[in-house]
């Protein structure tokens, strides 16, 4: 894989992209695009190194990755990309086993990655992010009769952010126990 490889699958995703209807579909090619885009200086750093990666993407699963040197910084690229995805997917969803299937994928991620500033950083950007979500949906539901349609939608999705702000809350202070235990 070099640079040149990954810019072009970044762009047929764009591609693709445009020609999607479904905005699901939409925003999902394009964070695989910027994912590919990422990809590009890690190739690079690999090839100045002369390490050879290879990584795959099928839109749907995990990213994947395999370094033939045993270099670690693509395997990390790839836990920290697929924890982002699987944090956001765990914002949004609210179906309780697939709830603990994501819950669990984003544990095994996260353990690839180790206890890092930037894992620490990642988890405290989720944090922020459904503590903003939450409020914008306290003010839809005020703003709304409880009766309504989308104020039974915005509840669940409400619940659904609060158990992932304790979940995200909760391994936040252990990465920073390991951290502080690490000497960070």
């Amino acid at each position: 894989m070099n640079p040149e490889d990954c810019k072009r699958t970044a762009v047929q995703c764009l591609e693709l992209a445009r020609s999607m209807k479904d905005p699901e579909s939409k925003a999902a090619l394009i964070a695989i695009a910027s994912a590919w885009l990422d990809l590009v200086g890690l190739v690079e750093e690999c090839a100045t190194t002369g390490h050879q990666a290879q990584a795959s993407f099928n839109g749907r699963g995990p990213m994947r990755a395999a370094d033939a040197t045993g270099s670690c910084s693509m395997r990390k690229f790839v836990a920290m990309r697929n924890s982002e995805r699987f944090r956001e997917q765990l914002h949004n969803e609210t179906n309780p086993a697939r709830r603990i299937l994501l819950q669990r994928l984003l544990v095994e991620e996260e353990d690839k990655v180790g206890a890092t500033l930037e894992l620490l950083v990642a988890v405290q950007r989720g944090i922020n992010d459904c503590r903003r979500q939450m409020a914008e949906l306290r003010s839809l539901i005020a703003d709304r009769r409880t009766d309504c349609p989308d104020t039974t939608v915005a509840k669940a999705r409400l619940e659904t952010l609060m158990a992932s702000r304790v979940l995200h809350e909760t391994y936040c202070r252990k990465l920073q126990s390991k951290l502080h235990q690490d000497g960070f």
